[in-house]
């Protein structure tokens, strides 16, 4: 009864090792793979954009990389438009006396 009993543990232990996978977090927080998890795009984006913060390096949108003249004067022009900086600076948490 032993002799059965430690066979079918070394069998059942050795298929449960080789189905094991290691997958690191910077495979997960790709954006292909965030993208294979039904995740936006604009979530991949932000996940990037964070891992950058994270490591203290700049990050810039790959899709704000080449803007004609005019873009970029409309820009400057109208706050409201989107200029690729999104969350590109740094947050205080506490109170100074410019918040008043």
């Amino acid at each position: 009864m032993c002799k059965k009993f430690i066979f079918t543990f070394i069998i059942c232990t050795a298929f449960s090792l080789s189905a094991n996978a290691y997958v690191t977090t910077d495979e997960l927080t790709s954006p292909e793979s965030l993208i294979n998890y039904n995740y936006s795009s604009v979530v991949a984006e932000h996940v990037q954009h964070t891992k950058a913060q994270n490591a203290n390096r700049p990050y810039k949108s790959p899709r704000y990389s080449k803007k004609p003249w005019w873009r970029k004067t409309w820009e400057y022009i109208d706050f409201g438009t989107d200029d690729g900086y999104l969350m590109q600076h740094d947050i205080n948490p506490g109170y100074t006396w410019k918040d008043w």
